[in-house]
């Protein structure tokens, strides 16, 4: 999971932003939402951006990686707001559990030879037995 350090509100944003985390109930189950409310002044992007970078905690990433990301699609829609935000998470969290099901174990990390480790393919049992 992914959290904020704080609260956020992005200095010099027109119209301004906020990024915030709390707690809610969403049907009956206890839940933690991050929110953007507003918009990211496109003028200051980069550096409204590298603030939001630097405050979430759980997302892995090279650094400046989401930064990246966002700025390189600046002119796509839902960029200066939270819909792009939150899809740069949501893709970024994606990759990290393809590369951890892909991740290639050693016959000594498992104790055993894989389908993989005899063949250098991969099958689902193998996935599955991480």
């Amino acid at each position: 999971p992914i959290s904020l350090k704080k609260d956020l509100s992005l200095s010099g944003s027109k119209p301004g932003a906020k990024v915030k985390m709390y707690d809610d109930d969403w049907f009956g189950s206890p839940a933690t939402v991050i929110e953007m409310d507003g918009e990211i002044d496109m003028d200051n992007m980069e550096a409204q951006l590298q603030e939001i970078e630097e405050n979430i905690e759980g997302l892995v990433a090279k650094n400046g990686e989401f930064t990246e990301a966002m700025t390189k699609l600046k002119s796509s829609p839902g960029s200066q707001n939270g819909t792009g935000l939150l899809q740069t998470v949501i893709a970024m969290k994606v990759r990290e559990v393809y590369e951890n099901l892909t991740a290639k174990k050693t016959s000594h990390e498992t104790g055993k030879k894989t389908h993989q480790a005899e063949t250098g393919k991969e099958t689902l049992k193998d996935l599955l037995l991480r």
